[in-house]
């Protein structure tokens, strides 16, 4: 029995759909490209200015294993400059901290303040900019080019957080305070570890808990006075889950050189 050929209607109806499709699909190649193309510019724009404010403002000396920062330059730059990170290995982490109106604008900005989605590392809005909290809480993207906070994922290693025990925040006013880490895990965002204020009484409770999602061991000395920092990145795994990697404050003190500082603060002891 001889077969009846498709309606030319629905031939028509058949190749108007394909050709639809097709183009949807050429469409969306091509903006994910864009997208991708927009994303590395970005990212090569921020990686630039990195190392420029790196090479401008910055001097380490490794007799003394001092970081030597041009507060003043640097804050004429951006006034909301506030702090330095940095880690015993400068390709670990090694950045300026901004702080924002909010926890949005440094986001998808730069240190200078300019729109880019690498972002910066910033301090929460809901700290106070001289850490005087109990958990002060710096955040940072984990960026594919292995900037930002990409190098947090080394201290899930055990053995690298044992040779790699410590880092250091610098402050305008010649302040340096040391932080022993104690503590890294995959946690959900917005959950109790993000608390910027814990009482006393309560702060041996949330070091137990801490200790107990983490997966490293560590013998950081926490007491009920402690001050602690968390630095705080996505995972790879969910858009929910977090890497937090904490460090508890273990000294402090004055590290002027070559008078690269604002002397904000009457209290410091020389």
């Amino acid at each position: 029995m001889k077969r009846k050929p498709a309606p030319k209607g629905l031939l028509h109806l058949l190749t108007f759909v394909k050709t639809v499709f097709a183009l949807l699909c050429a469409a969306a190649i091509f903006f994910a490209g864009r997208i991708y193309w927009i994303a590395e510019v970005e990212n090569r724009e921020a990686v630039a200015t990195y190392f420029e404010i790196l090479e401008t403002y910055t001097y380490f000396n490794q007799e003394t294993n001092v970081l030597t920062v041009d507060w003043e330059g640097l804050r004429e730059r951006n006034e909301n400059i506030i702090a330095w990170v940095r880690f015993p290995s400068p390709d670990i982490i090694n950045y300026p901290i901004v702080q924002g109106p909010d926890n949005y604008y440094y986001l998808n900005r730069t240190v200078d303040g300019e729109w880019n989605s690498s972002g910066s590392i910033f301090l929460s809005s809901y700290n106070s900019s001289d850490f005087t909290d109990f958990n002060s809480i710096i955040y940072g993207h984990r960026m594919n080019n292995g900037t930002m906070f990409t190098g947090l994922e080394n201290f899930f290693d055990q053995g690298f957080v044992d040779e790699n025990p410590y880092f250091y925040i610098y402050f305008p006013n010649g302040i340096r305070k040391t932080y022993q880490v104690f503590a890294i895990s995959h946690i959900p965002d917005a959950s109790d570890p993000y608390e910027t204020t814990v009482v006393a009484t309560e702060r041996m409770a949330y070091f137990e808990m801490m200790q107990e999602l983490s997966m490293i061991t560590s013998n950081a000395p926490l007491t009920s006075l402690s001050k602690i920092v968390s630095l705080s990145t996505c995972t790879a795994a969910s858009n929910h889950m977090r890497t937090l990697l904490q460090g508890v404050e273990i000294r402090e003190e004055v590290v002027r050189v070559d008078n690269w500082y604002i002397d904000d603060s009457d209290d410091i002891d020389e």
